[in-house]
């Protein structure tokens, strides 16, 4: 019974991470004048509107299984931004990069604080692949 909920706690960081990644990058698109992620309907916090059926669920699982449960990694559909609308391309369009990262930390850094009060160690599997994807993005 405990594997079951670790997996659905598992899925749902893994939905959430992603979602919040992909919404951040076209929040920050949004509000320096780029409002493509807007008109294309994926500003918002559901996990459907973000869902790859490749990278997303067939990746993830063909990982999960290949490696016995021990790494697992995925993506979001990226969120549209056209950089040609944006107020100052040059400088905006770094900003939009990082807000994807910056939303995973600050997740990972909730995460851990979840750790911290609740003992619950699926967590920090939580908080090493925010830090990871931050990572990843970052290169």
């Amino acid at each position: 019974m405990m594997e079951v909920v670790s997996i659905l706690v598992w899925l749902a960081i893994f939905l959430l991470a992603v979602t919040l990644h992909e919404v951040s990058h076209g929040t920050v698109a949004y509000l320096r004048g780029d409002h493509t992620a807007k008109e294309a309907g994926r500003l918002t916090l559901n996990p459907l509107r973000h869902i790859d059926p490749f990278w997303t669920v067939l990746f993830p699982v063909l990982l999960f299984i290949s490696t016995g449960g021990r790494f697992v990694i995925g993506m979001a559909k990226p969120v549209p931004v056209d950089f040609s609308r944006l107020y100052h391309p040059k400088r905006d369009m770094i900003l939009v990069a990082l807000a994807g990262p910056a939303a995973n930390i600050i997740f990972a850094e909730f995460l851990y604080f979840l750790t911290q009060l609740t003992q619950f160690p699926i967590l920090l599997l939580g908080v090493y692949f925010n830090l990871g994807l931050a990572v990843f993005n970052l290169i």
